[in-house]
């Protein structure tokens, strides 16, 4: 119609959304993406449009608050996606490829995410899975800080270390424990490689 008017297209807006409406929109966009049936640059000004429009919904409203670049907002919003549409909390990096608009700009994020120093993870809304008390520098989800305060109508309870449950230092009994003697001797050894002054 714009075209047989000789008139400028315009995006229409799309406004009233509720949560699960807004994530449906995102997951089409996503796809279109991933078939190259739209740009990266563009993507990220349609969500900021997107959220802009549905500020009622409050995932739309905290993802503002951010006060995130467009291509940081679009990358935000791929993991939320990845989390909310696909269950998707562990995201390696080539799933987030078609977020950046050249191969340049995704190895310098991609290097960022490795080693922890990209914005995202500097504003502690994303980092690297840990397993087994160690960091997977390829492997990355969101922060239960978004998962809890940005992603609110998930209603994602996260697990809290609640005080009561910790035993402190000065409760503990001390026991005495018997060990064989190539045993004792091993631990001795230890203690001694534990010691302040080594």
């Amino acid at each position: 119609n714009a075209l047989r008017h000789n008139k400028v297209y315009e995006q229409p807006h799309i406004q009233n959304l509720d949560f699960d409406s807004l994530f449906g929109i995102l997951e089409m966009w996503f796809d279109d993406l991933s078939e190259d049936a739209i740009t990266a640059p563009e993507l990220a000004e349609d969500i900021e449009r997107l959220y802009r429009d549905n500020t009622q919904v409050e995932f739309a409203r905290k993802m503002l608050e951010q006060k995130l670049s467009g291509m940081d907002l679009l990358l935000m919003s791929m993991f939320c996606h990845l989390y909310v549409n696909n269950e998707d909390d562990r995201v390696l990096a080539h799933q987030l490829e078609d977020a950046f608009p050249n191969r340049r700009a995704y190895a310098r994020a991609k290097s960022e995410l490795r080693n922890g120093s990209h914005s995202l993870m500097n504003k502690a809304l994303i980092e690297h899975v840990c397993e087994d008390g160690c960091a997977k520098t390829s492997m990355y989800h969101l922060s239960d800080k978004v998962k809890r305060d940005i992603l609110v109508e998930l209603k994602v309870s996260t697990p809290e270390i609640k005080l009561s449950d910790l035993t402190y230092p000065d409760k503990i009994t001390p026991k005495t424990l018997y060990y064989p003697e190539q045993m004792r001797h091993q631990i001795n050894e230890l203690n001694e490689f534990l010691d302040d002054k080594q």
